[in-house]
């Protein structure tokens, strides 16, 4: 009974890998059609694209790195001197939590 509806369900819809299919299939072509184009480059040609594609990218995530840099700008300005810096800290507590902690015998860190 159960068998019967799963098979009913699978035609209806199609299984998992089906519609996952179905989703990148698309893709899939456009990415023969776009080597397609690319195959007939010599390799100088290959690398003035690759190039502009660099410029491109660089061109369009200008803005974003430029609030990056403000912003980490802004967090070292704040840091008071003689602190750590809070990259310093943060590498800290990365490194630190993958260790036990430390407790002395009868003493608890929670009491």
């Amino acid at each position: 009974m159960i068998g019967t509806l799963t098979k009913a369900l699978k035609k209806v819809f199609g299984d998992k890998a089906q519609r996952d299919l179905k989703e990148v299939m698309p893709l899939v072509e456009r990415c023969k059609e776009e080597y397609g184009k690319l195959q007939g480059l010599s390799h100088d040609e290959l690398r003035t694209r690759t190039a502009q594609f660099k410029a491109r990218i660089a061109e369009r995530t200008k803005d974003s790195n430029d609030k990056v840099d403000a912003l980490r700008a802004e967090i070292d300005a704040a840091e008071a001197p003689g602190n750590e810096s809070s990259r310093d800290r943060s590498e800290q507590v990365g490194t630190d939590r993958n260790q036990k902690p430390r407790v002395e015998r009868g003493k608890h860190p929670w009491i």
